[in-house]
């Protein structure tokens, strides 16, 4: 799955900068991914101006581009285990 991660492009996903395997012990691994800076996330920016300012027809592609980019997961058995405004 390493290799898919890495190979995986998609317009509405940030792409991997550095995936790492690190071994905890002789059982156990984690995967660390490390992605380029990104400005603000969601959350940030929501923060920084009042949500009366985001038109319906805004947030309706906001919604559309994350379902596109959650669907780009799945087609490659991947899945975000924790999808909030402060990760997107």
């Amino acid at each position: 799955y390493h290799r898919q991660i890495a190979k995986l492009q998609h317009p509405n996903l940030v792409s991997i900068k550095y995936l790492y395997k690190n071994r905890i012990d002789d059982r156990n691994t984690e995967l660390w991914m490390i992605f380029p800076p990104i400005k603000l996330s969601l959350a940030q920016w929501l923060s920084q101006c009042s949500a009366s300012n985001v038109s319906l027809k805004i947030a309706v592609q906001w919604i559309h581009d994350i379902t596109e980019a959650l669907v780009a997961l799945y087609n490659v058995q991947l899945a975000h285990r924790h999808i909030t405004t402060s990760n997107i």
